[in-house]
């Protein structure tokens, strides 16, 4: 017996180490496929106002000119300080580093949504590769999110310190003590600090989550380490340091609204609530559905805390944007990591023939993938190499001694992990925010672009 149960351990010890290293296949195929976006993708839209320093208006030369354009930055424009500083960093240092950093910020993204869903449980590829499809197939605007220059740093990046932070907590809840040692105080506070400080309604329920977990801890374990709690205190000094940055109230000008109050917040619920309709309903259903089931069954009603804290949390984001005068979609970035949390985790304790669904569901998930991805690469080169064309004809005629450059347009992008395809490109009014951008980076006084007869 002693030698049957030994062999038993070797062979479950051999499917680890075999789904493991599957799984880091998995992890490196989503990064090169990832990156080939990246490569493919142009500098776009306020990646041509991000290369200049806010306050002298010359071209960023080093990272004292990155440090001191964001404090002006932040007098007269914004508080995304930390993401900001990512973007100008990056059209200082230059596009193809940026390619490289960015698909390591997506495979840590991923890796932190895998971990939320599946932390203390077998390595499990098709709740990883799930977590990715559900942004590539759902995420209404995937292109500015993750490979834009500027959206990308704003929101990738940021929404990786999120739940990188929040980790943490996740980590603490299923080992009790793991952070209890003085020394990660400092750490967790000044983490806490960058994840409050990224945008405002992603950090606004991570901070929400924090405090679910503090109060969920102290009722189970009737304490909560300094750690945590100094963690949770850094996210609310920096969401106050982004949302009471005095440049938040200059820009306010630039969306005047001219209703009574009450109308304005009604409109604002109208459009969170039909951004939440046509973008992410399909994960609430989900949620939902699997929620109720394992509720009415009765049987591990004890795990859907978890799964509740990430649902309310993407609500909450969601709803959060009503404090705004303009709702973008790829604001909702941080309403899909939540959501996505959500339903991963509860699908982890839906019901018992779970593995053979989430097989069943990646299997073809990954097939519709596969035709998306061949579409949307071929996409993606088209325009790049319509960029390149563009780029080389604005030099050439620089060169000749051309201070007004007329150069061709073309038909912006067709699907949604192409930068171009919300389509605002160089156009035909040379005072055009893009034009006047672009205008600048060249070196040349005006700039439009027309289409070609």
């Amino acid at each position: 017996m002693r030698i049957l149960k030994g062999q038993g351990g070797a062979s479950l010890r051999r499917e680890d180490r075999s789904s493991r290293r599957t799984l880091y296949w998995a992890v490196a195929v989503s990064g090169v496929l990832f990156f080939v976006l990246n490569a493919l993708a142009p500098l776009y839209c306020d990646d041509y106002l991000y290369a200049f320093h806010y306050g002298t208006g010359a071209p960023i030369a080093s990272l004292g000119d990155v440090f001191s354009s964001q404090y002006v930055h932040y007098f007269t424009w914004g508080g995304r300080t930390v993401a900001h500083i990512f973007a100008q960093l990056f059209c200082w240092l230059g596009k193809p580093l940026f390619n490289l950093c960015n698909t390591l910020v997506y495979l840590a993204f991923t890796w932190f949504l895998y971990r939320h869903a599946r932390l203390g449980k077998k390595d499990s590829v098709p709740v990883y590769l799930l977590a990715q499809l559900s942004f590539w197939a759902l995420l209404p605007n995937y292109a500015e999110d993750m490979i834009w220059l500027t959206g990308a740093c704003n929101y990738l990046w940021c929404g990786a310190i999120v739940l990188g932070f929040l980790l943490f907590y996740r980590i603490h809840w299923d080992r009790p003590q793991a952070f209890a040692r003085p020394g990660w105080t400092p750490l967790l506070f000044a983490v806490g600090v960058a994840a409050g400080w990224c945008n405002e309604n992603t950090s606004g329920a991570c901070l929400l989550l924090g405090v679910g977990f503090l109060i969920a801890l102290w009722v189970r374990d009737k304490q909560v380490p300094l750690s945590l709690t100094a963690g949770c205190v850094g996210c609310a000094v920096g969401l106050a340091l982004l949302v009471l940055a005095p440049g938040n109230a200059l820009r306010k000008e630039y969306f005047q609204e001219s209703s009574s109050l009450f109308i304005r917040y009604l409109k604002r619920f109208e459009t969170a609530t039909q951004q939440l309709w046509d973008n992410a309903l399909l994960l609430v259903l989900l949620f939902a559905a699997l929620f109720l089931y394992i509720f009415f069954k009765g049987e591990r009603r004890r795990e859907l805390l978890l799964p509740t804290f990430f649902f309310v949390a993407g609500i909450a984001c969601n709803y959060a944007m009503i404090l705004s005068p303009y709702y973008p979609e790829r604001a909702m970035f941080g309403v899909f990591a939540f959501l996505t949390v959500a339903c991963l985790q509860v699908l982890q304790v839906s019901v018992p023939w779970r593995r053979e669904m989430v097989w069943a569901a990646t299997g073809c998930a990954l097939v519709l993938f596969a035709g998306n991805y061949f579409f949307a690469s071929l996409d993606c080169a088209r325009t790049a190499l319509y960029h390149r064309q563009q780029e080389e004809d604005i030099l050439a005629q620089k060169a000749a001694g051309v201070q007004d450059v007329v150069t061709f347009t073309f038909e912006g992008g067709k699907t949604r992990q192409n930068v171009d395809y919300t389509g605002v490109l160089i156009g035909e009014d040379p005072s055009y925010f893009v034009n006047q951008h672009a205008a600048r980076y060249y070196g040349v006084n005006t700039l439009i672009a027309r289409w070609e007869e």
